[in-house]
């Protein structure tokens, strides 16, 4: 049971990672028009 539990916080801890990745990866992309040197 303490495995299971502490895997499934695991998954949801990265799934909270890949949301903000996004996230600032989509900011990051719509800035980008307007600033174009900065670096990718």
């Amino acid at each position: 049971m303490l495995k299971k539990g502490s895997s499934s916080m695991a998954r949801l801890k990265i799934r909270l990672k890949l949301l903000i990745h996004v996230r600032l990866t989509a900011m990051h992309i719509g800035t980008q028009g307007e600033h174009k040197e900065l670096p990718v």
